[in-house]
């Protein structure tokens, strides 16, 4: 079985987000889906040009709230409402796969969010097109909110590279209508942009 692999959507923000360097993948079956294992890795290593010691000093020292997921870009006039605008267009994208809560289309047994932050897509999407979310951050801070909420199954902290991340999706698929969907900025100028205050990279 080969599980089909959607680019969810692509925006380029002024600053990087949580989801800029931790893939944020959703997987989601409608079978009974195994959750990935934590495993204990060593210290996170440079692959490419991401710093992943920084991104994780940088990520690990900010809020855990919208503010600190997004950059301080609620602060920004004009821009507070950019979380609801990021999840109605993720739902709108779901409702064309047939996925969602109304209008004869379909909830899914299980999804996997890797790249949580504070678990704004969980709580804001994932918890009302599936029956059950597990949960991927590798900064613990994040998550504190979320353990023992209905419909969590899974918490897990730990820090993957992106295609042992899609290899646990992929074998956690249990039926061929099973989805992998990707989200994630992109750099819309054919280019890598660089962030030296968190060490991330947006390609």
């Amino acid at each position: 079985m080969s599980a089909r692999v959607i680019v969810l959507e692509s925006q380029l923000l002024g600053k990087s987000s949580a989801q800029c360097q931790f893939i944020n993948l959703y997987c989601m079956s409608n079978s009974n889906m195994v959750p990935p294992q934590a495993t204990e890795s060593s210290a996170p290593t440079s692959h490419g040009s991401v710093d992943y010691d920084q991104t994780l000093k940088y990520w690990g020292g900010v809020s855990a709230d919208d503010c600190g997921m997004l950059g301080g870009v609620p602060k920004w006039k004009g821009y507070a409402n950019i979380n609801k605008v990021d999840l109605h267009g993720s739902r709108s994208f779901l409702a064309k796969l047939g996925i969602g809560e109304n209008n004869g289309r379909q909830i899914v047994e299980n999804a996997l969010e890797g790249g949580a932050g504070i678990g704004r897509v969980t709580e804001g999407l994932l918890l009302h097109v599936a029956k059950e979310v597990d949960i991927i951050e590798p900064i613990p801070k994040f998550t504190l909110a979320l353990h023992g909420k209905p419909g969590i199954r899974s918490i897990q902290n730990i820090n993957e590279e992106l295609l042992e991340h899609l290899g646990h999706c992929k074998s956690a698929l249990k039926s061929p209508d099973g989805l992998i969907v990707i989200k994630e900025n992109i750099s819309t100028s054919g280019q890598d942009i660089y962030d030296d205050e968190d060490g991330g990279v947006t390609r």
